[in-house]
Order: structure tokens, then C-alpha cells, then sequence
């Protein structure tokens, strides 16, 4: 007689728990979005304690060469899933951030001809330096 009732119940339990996942996954599905790279360099600034001020200096100085400029540009491309230090650019991700225009056909070839030309005298280990050239 206990026997039915504790089938019963783990039934219902073994339901509960999978309508819950299905529940549960539905749900994380509108949670899934893309961060923009300004917002990637913000996160990155409050983490390296860089202040607003200087981070918006940076940026209309168009990203001078410097350390903490190098940083913040390895990290936010970090931040976005664009960047790995063993492989570099992930240009499946970073192309996503870009439009180029519908009538230049050669611009992926011309991209990836600039970043090998800036690249070259880098080392290889100057993971800060080939994540601001790239």
C-alpha cells in the first residue's frame, strides 16, 4: 500500500523537476545578450580604477598608445569574446561590431593585411600590445 504512494510521489516530483527545467531554460533564453565594446571599456575602466574622466580623454584621443590604453582595449576585447591571447583577433565575433560598407568586397583581406603589417615586429608574448594593434 506505501509502495503506490511513494511512486506517485516521485512521479510528481520527477515531473515538477522537469517542467522546471523546461521553465528554467525558456527563461534564461531572454537573458542571453550582446554587451557593446563601449560598455566592455567601462566595465574594464571601474576594474583597472581608471576614472571616467580619463577613459573619456582616451577615447578622444582616439586610443593613444600608452599602458593603460593597451589594457583596457585587450580587456574589453577579452570582455566581448573577440580577443584570445593564443590566437588573437576572433574575427567571427569582432565582425559583428563593424558594417563596412555593402560596395567594399575586399575589406576582410585589406583588415587582415593591416593587423599582420602592425603585428609583425610585435613579440609574440606582448599580448597587450597585439590586442591594441589588432
Amino acid at each position: 500500500p506505501e509502495r503506490p504512494h511513494t511512486m506517485r510521489s516521485f512521479t510528481a516530483a520527477a515531473l515538477l523537476a522537469t517542467f522546471g527545467l523546461f521553465a528554467g531554460s525558456s527563461a534564461l533564453e531572454h537573458y542571453i545578450c550582446t554587451k557593446s565594446l563601449p560598455n566592455a571599456l567601462i566595465e574594464c575602466a571601474e576594474y583597472f580604477e581608471i576614472s571616467e574622466c580619463r577613459l573619456s580623454q582616451y577615447v578622444e584621443d582616439s586610443y593613444p598608445n600608452c599602458p593603460d590604453v593597451k589594457r583596457l582595449i585587450r580587456c574589453a576585447l577579452l570582455n566581448v569574446g573577440a580577443w584570445e591571447d593564443a590566437s588573437g583577433v576572433r574575427e567571427n565575433v569582432i565582425s559583428n561590431f563593424f558594417e563596412p560598407a555593402a560596395e567594399d568586397t575586399c575589406y576582410v583581406n585589406r583588415t587582415r593585411d593591416c593587423i599582420a603589417e602592425a603585428l609583425k615586429h610585435l613579440d609574440s608574448k606582448d599580448y597587450l600590445g597585439r590586442a591594441y594593434e589588432s
